[in-house]
């Protein structure tokens, strides 16, 4: 799994933009970046998680543009693989995220203070214009009829129970076959320790 794949796991109820502008680069070339962005569904708390990713040290140390990213969000973490940052070099304002050794799963080091931060409406402009899908799969159901939705529904139903039912019936196939092979043995064994 790549960090990228771990982080929409962990915001899979989220909004998720990877690779986030944070604006038009029509009229600014120069507007930041974040490598991933999750906003929280929620109205009273929609929270913004920004995510700027360092796979070498020499990245982390050498990165002066992640303070541009404060602005665009109300959480903010770097992530890495392990051994890349330490804790303790953190800025106050950052969080940390490590994966573990194989890759396959994300540990909070260090959580991220959530700051109280006026979101710049052109975030949010940008998303909408250029980032979210014009179908939801929402909007795919109820552009069939409800007739072929059900249809579908009850054909994948259907479908289902039958697979259901066959593997049962060779479950239970194997299982007298063994009970019926042990029964054997049995047998056998009490005519061998009769004559002996």
């Amino acid at each position: 799994m790549t960090i990228l794949d771990l982080l929409y796991q962990k915001h899979h109820n989220d909004l998720c933009v990877p690779e986030c502008k944070t604006g038009s680069t029509w009229f600014s070339h120069s507007c930041p970046r974040l490598d991933f962005l999750a906003i929280r569904r929620s109205w009273t708390h929609p929270n913004i998680y920004g995510y700027e990713i360092k796979k070498t040290r020499n990245d982390f140390l050498h990165d002066t543009k992640w303070r541009a990213y404060l602005d665009y969000c109300t959480d903010f973490y770097f992530v890495s693989p392990p051994g890349i940052i330490d804790k303790t070099e953190l800025p106050e304002e950052a969080g940390l995220m490590i994966t573990s050794k194989n890759g396959a799963r994300l540990f909070t080091k260090k959580k991220a203070p959530t700051r109280s931060v006026d979101i710049p409406e052109q975030l949010y402009k940008y998303i909408l214009i250029c980032r979210v899908d014009k179908v939801s799969q929402w909007d795919d159901m109820h552009n069939t009829s409800n007739i072929d939705y059900w249809r579908n529904w009850l054909g994948t139903k259907n479908e289902n129970k039958s697979v259901g039912h066959i593997a049962s019936k060779k479950v239970q196939k194997i299982i007298r076959q063994r009970i019926d092979g042990v029964a054997e043995e049995n047998e056998r064994l009490k005519a061998d320790n009769e004559r002996l």
